[in-house]
């Protein structure tokens, strides 16, 4: 397991809303769809807010938030990644295994209306100027990027999140270039704002 996913399951361990989406182009929510009438189960979905509802021996617990935050019979293990699930669709209800190349984790932030972060006020007036670049932000040695251009950074190079409200993410100036290459290749531009 890599550290972005590590990180990843920490942020939802603490707290951190988040969604689940199945991977290489499979839509179906459940290789096996349990009966309709056991609605604890029936009801999960792929594009569904969840948090954790308690963390048990390394299994964490999802909630429902339809019926009124009631702990799921889905839980993610903390130290391979797997999500399992509890199949009652036939004679012989089983646990279904899910593995990190079969689904993935999406971190869900608040986007702020205000500025937050000290620069913030400067990261909105270039973000409006320039809607498709992502701005880093130099702070002496680092470069910290925040909200929706630090989860694009996240979702596509692996970046690690900070803990907190809204997402951010720092770069050391030392491997800055490898990171401007990185939004480079996906068609974007860099644009670096100084504090």
């Amino acid at each position: 397991m890599n550290h972005r996913i590590k990180s990843d399951l920490n942020h939802i361990a603490s707290g951190r809303p988040f969604k689940l989406f199945m991977k290489k182009g499979n839509l179906t929510p459940l290789k096996r769809s349990p009966r309709g009438s056991d609605v604890t189960w029936a009801a999960h979905d792929y594009n569904v807010k969840y948090t954790i509802h308690h963390i048990e021996d390394n299994r964490m617990y999802f909630n429902l938030p339809w019926k009124g935050h009631q702990v799921s019979g889905w839980y993610i293990d903390k130290e391979t990644g797997e999500l399992k699930d509890y199949c009652t669709h036939n004679m012989f209800p089983k646990w279904e295994t899910y593995t990190l190349e079969e689904y993935g984790i999406q971190l869900i932030y608040k986007e702020p209306e205000h500025p937050v972060f000290k620069s913030d006020r400067r990261w909105m007036e270039t973000k409006i100027e320039f809607p498709d670049a992502v701005i880093f932000v130099k702070y002496g040695d680092f470069y910290e990027i925040y909200h929706e251009d630090a989860l694009f950074l996240h979702d596509n190079f692996d970046a690690i999140l900070m803990k907190g409200k809204y997402a951010r993410t720092a770069i050391p100036k030392v491997v800055v270039d490898k990171w401007t290459q990185h939004v480079h290749s996906k068609n974007r531009e860099v644009i670096v704002i100084t504090i």
